[in-house]
């Protein structure tokens, strides 16, 4: 079981990250479809959580 404290900071450290990419590209963003960009953003997040709780100091295995 991870502890929320060990999920809050990567969760945000993660959005933030994804807000300032989402930033930093937003002149290229035109070219795609908004949803297709949705989705890879998503799955972006979703690795990063992925990673983040895996290596989480509560659950080494």
């Amino acid at each position: 079981m991870v502890e929320p404290k060990h999920v809050v900071g990567p969760v945000a450290y993660g959005a933030a990250a994804s807000l300032g990419a989402i930033a930093l590209c937003d002149e290229f963003i035109y070219v795609f479809d908004d949803l297709l960009v949705s989705v890879i953003l998503t799955l972006i997040v979703a690795l990063w959580l992925l990673v983040v709780s895996s290596a989480a100091p509560g659950n080494r295995r």
